[in-house]
């Protein structure tokens, strides 16, 4: 535990500069769902299953693709092990839309929920509701985010668990090419 707590510690505290290039972030989401599709095997149960639900249309928008995975990784992680104590498995969802100006990411569950309280914590470095945590992965999500120019709230999810949504700044037409 002391040496996982080190790794993220070190990991939270040297993040590299964002490399930020331009994409569809459905595409990008396509490419993930892809990369984690064992994450629900993780969670101890065999009835959990991640769905993916991807808008329509391209969303273009600029991002540091390692960066942003390692976020999306650790959204549906904590998510999946939300579930591991649920009889029926559970379900954890990523969807995208177009918001005002904004490219939205949305990563929703059927479990427990986050109680109104911890919500305001959730992000602090140190601060987890886990017994194995180290309270540095959701501070490491918002900051990879905000190095996006993007932001992160938890909310409940209208599946019944939690639910976290980040919004991240669109590409306008005349960065298109870029």
């Amino acid at each position: 535990t002391l040496r996982r707590l080190v790794s993220e510690f070190s990991a939270f505290a040297r993040l590299p500069e964002a490399q930020i290039e331009p994409a569809d972030l459905n595409e990008f989401l396509r490419d993930c769902s892809r990369s984690l599709e064992a994450v629900a095997e993780l969670g101890e149960h065999p009835k959990t299953s991640v769905r993916w639900r991807l808008a329509s249309e391209p969303l273009p928008v600029r991002i540091d693709a390692m960066m942003l995975r390692r976020c999306l990784d650790n959204l549906v992680r904590n998510a999946v092990q939300a579930l591991r104590d649920d009889p029926d498995g559970g379900t954890v969802e990523v969807r995208s839309r177009r918001g005002d100006a904004r490219a939205v990411i949305e990563v929703a569950d059927n479990g427990p929920g986050i109680s109104l309280d911890a919500r305001s914590f959730v992000f602090d470095p140190y601060y987890t509701t886990k017994s194995d945590g180290t309270g540095l992965g959701l501070a490491i999500v918002k900051k990879v985010v905000l190095e996006h120019g993007g932001e992160i709230l938890c909310k409940d999810s209208e599946m019944g668990g939690v639910s976290f949504v980040i919004t991240l700044p669109m590409r306008t037409a005349t960065s298109i090419n870029e």
